[in-house]
């Protein structure tokens, strides 16, 4: 007579890495400081997250994780230059936005940049509302985001949670 024994399966070691090395990101994130919010300014310098820039923010590190102060997320809707201490602000362009679940990540995201029309773009009004782009990587820590950002395409641009 043969009986059979209940075999208990390991779960997936590709997950458990997967899961904690999302769990190192979150830990590990820079903070981007609490001025990186959507607030309109008045004057002042203007930064970017540039490395190597002679404007370059005084948090930005170059390319890396971060997750902003406070919790605040990157906007998933254009908004008005002149915010967050830089004339364009970058957005979420991507359709899926934020992904949902914790520890789930979004990679390929496009982050777009508002650019100017004028003379060197200078004087100009916001011509074209995705005018730059870059590919970001999203990842939900539960109660912030952890994004890998590169450096912005130009100078002027900065990354702001909302």
């Amino acid at each position: 007579k043969t009986t059979s024994s209940t075999m208990k399966i390991p779960t997936s070691s590709k997950k458990n890495k997967k899961r904690k090395n999302s769990e190192k990101i979150c830990k590990r994130a820079r903070v981007l400081r609490k001025d990186r919010k959507h607030t309109p300014y008045i004057s002042g310098c203007q930064f970017c997250d540039r490395q190597g820039a002679r404007n370059e923010s005084p948090d930005w590190e170059g390319p890396g994780w971060y997750k902003f102060a406070g919790g605040l997320k990157m906007s998933e809707t254009y908004l008005q230059p002149n915010r967050c201490r830089a004339y364009s602000v970058g957005y979420v362009a991507d359709c899926k936005g934020h992904p949902g679940k914790l520890y789930e990540m979004r990679t390929n995201v496009k982050i777009c940049f508002p650019v100017r029309s004028g003379i060197f773009g200078i004087f100009g009004v916001q011509a074209n509302k995705c005018g730059q782009s870059v590919k970001a990587k999203i990842l939900n820590c539960g109660k912030f985001y952890a994004y890998y950002l590169p450096n912005t395409p130009g100078c002027n641009e900065r990354y702001c949670g909302a």
